[in-house]
C-alpha cells in the first residue's frame, strides 16, 4: 500500500486562473450565520441548491456535479444567463477565501464575486463583495444593482443555513 507522500507527487496542482480583478475601495457586506463555517461555504459552493436562497434564479445548468476552480455552471435569470466560474479557494486556520467569476454577456456585466467565511462565537461571519474584472470595469449603477443583489440573496441564504439547509417554505 503506498504512503500518503508517494500519492501527492501524482495528484496535479489545481489550476490557476486567469481572472484579473479589482479590489480598490470595495466594501465588504457581512452578516453572522447561525452554522458552522465548512458548512455554510459547502452550501455556497453547491451552485445547484442556489435555486433555493438566490433571488430570480430559475434554473441551473452544470458540466460536472461539484464546483471546482475552472468549473462552469449557468445560471438562469428572468432574462438573461450567469455564466459562474469558481476561481479562488483558500483555506486557512482563520477560515476560507472563495472567489467566483460572474459574466452576464448579455449584460455586458463582468465581475467577481468574494466571500470569506469565518468562526464566530457559534456560527459564521460571512462576509461578501463585488469586484470589477481588469479592463472591464462596472460601472456605479450596475455594481449597485449586484450589491444590492448579492446583499438581498444572503440574507436568504443566512434563513437557508439556518434551516438545516433545507429549502425555506414559500
Amino acid at each position: 500500500m503506498p504512503d500518503i507522500e508517494s500519492l501527492k507527487s501524482v495528484v496535479p496542482d489545481p489550476p490557476k486562473h486567469d481572472v484579473k480583478f479589482t479590489d480598490e475601495n470595495q466594501a465588504f457586506f457581512e452578516l453572522d450565520i447561525m452554522a458552522p463555517y465548512k458548512d455554510v461555504f459547502m452550501a455556497l459552493i453547491d451552485i445547484p441548491t442556489r435555486i433555493h436562497w438566490m433571488g430570480g434564479l430559475t434554473e441551473v445548468k452544470q458540466e460536472d456535479t461539484h464546483a471546482f476552480v475552472g468549473s462552469i455552471h449557468y445560471c438562469a435569470f428572468n432574462e438573461v444567463t450567469a455564466e459562474i466560474s469558481p476561481i479562488h479557494v483558500k483555506h486557512g486556520e482563520s477560515g476560507i477565501e472563495y472567489a467566483e467569476k460572474m459574466v452576464m454577456k448579455d449584460a455586458d456585466i463582468y465581475s467577481v464575486y468574494e466571500y470569506r467565511f469565518r468562526p464566530s462565537g457559534n456560527g459564521c461571519r460571512l462576509s461578501a463583495r463585488v469586484l470589477s474584472m481588469e479592463n472591464k470595469i462596472l460601472p456605479g449603477p450596475k455594481h449597485s444593482f449586484l450589491f444590492d443583489g448579492l446583499k438581498a440573496s444572503c440574507h436568504t441564504f443566512k434563513a437557508f443555513c439556518e434551516n438545516g439547509f433545507q429549502p425555506l417554505k414559500k
